[in-house]
C-alpha cells in the first residue's frame, strides 16, 4: 500500500489539517478494505478449480447433468421466499462442495451481494441427491429473476 506524504503549510491551518487527515485516514481505510474481495475471489477460484476437476472423474459429468432436475421447484420456491424483484435479472456464479450424503457443506459466491444471501440460506437446507463421490463440487450458474 502506498501513502502519499501530506505537506503542511508554515502556518498550520485547522481546517486545511483536519482535511488532510481525513484524506490520509481514508487512504488508509481503503487499502485495509481492498484484500478482502481478493480473499473472497481466492476461496471461490480454488473452489471452481476443483469442481472442475471433480466434474472430469469417474460420474462427475452424469451428475452435473442431472442434479438439478430434482431440485427444480425448491429453487423456484427459494427464488420466490427472497422476493426476487420484477425486471431485476440476477447471475449468481457459485460452487457448492456437497457430503456423500446431499448435504451441502460450503458455498462459495464469486461476487457477494445481499439478495443472494437469502437465496443460499433457503438452499443450503435442500438435501441434494447423493453424489458419485465426496465431496462434490458442484458449478452453478444461477440466473434468477424474470421480467415483468
Amino acid at each position: 500500500m502506498t501513502v502519499r506524504a501530506l505537506t503542511l503549510p508554515n502556518k498550520f491551518d485547522r481546517v486545511e489539517g483536519m482535511k488532510s487527515i481525513m484524506c490520509l485516514l481514508l487512504l488508509v481505510l481503503l487499502g485495509t478494505v481492498a484484500p478482502a474481495q481478493s480473499e473472497t475471489n481466492s476461496n471461490y477460484q480454488a473452489e471452481f478449480d476443483q469442481s472442475q476437476i471433480d466434474l472430469e472423474k469417474n460420474g462427475g459429468k452424469e451428475y452435473d447433468s442431472t442434479v438439478w432436475s430434482t431440485l427444480k421447484m425448491p429453487v423456484i420456491n427459494s427464488a420466490r421466499h427472497c422476493k426476487f424483484p420484477n425486471g431485476k435479472k440476477t447471475k449468481f456464479l457459485s460452487v457448492l462442495r456437497i457430503n456423500a450424503n446431499g448435504k451441502v457443506l460450503n458455498w462459495e459466491n464469486k461476487d457477494l451481494e445481499p439478495l443472494f444471501e437469502c437465496f443460499k440460506t433457503q438452499m443450503m437446507t435442500k438435501r441434494f441427491p447423493k453424489p458419485p463421490f465426496a465431496p462434490f463440487h458442484l458449478y452453478v450458474e444461477f440466473g434468477l429473476g424474470h421480467d415483468q
